[in-house]
């Protein structure tokens, strides 16, 4: 094999390899996060049953919410659980959650992802 034929099959090699790295690299940037809550009434601190939650990931400052979103309602007990994919490549993603029912005020929180959650009539 000629030398130049020899350097431009490093060259690819190398090539090749920088992309798999960054792949694996932005991959591994992506995180699970488990959310669970409680959404209650409150005044009467007791659990709502079928309020819509909306869980997206977005850049706070950017409104740029992503359409990797989560939703679902609240059981019997008020409890919404759910796990959303979130990425941290190219900055600080937060976690955006929406909290809406009939008869109730729609409620919006960033990055509470457990614990209770009121909702005013």
């Amino acid at each position: 094999m000629s030398r130049n034929k020899k350097n431009i099959t490093m060259k690819a090699l190398r090539f090749i390899i920088l992309i798999i790295f960054l792949s694996l690299f932005w991959v591994s940037c992506k995180t699970h996060e488990k959310i669970s809550v409680i959404v209650i009434d409150k005044l009467t601190k007791q659990p709502i049953d079928s309020v819509f939650v909306k869980v997206s990931d977005g850049k706070k400052n950017g409104g740029d919410w992503s359409d990797n979103a989560v939703t679902g309602y609240t059981d019997s007990n008020g409890k919404f659980e759910a796990t959303i994919n979130i990425g941290y490549a190219f900055g600080n993603n937060h976690i955006y959650l929406g909290y809406e029912k009939k008869g109730y005020i729609y409620k919006e929180e960033l990055n509470k992802t457990e614990g209770i959650v009121e909702l005013e009539h």
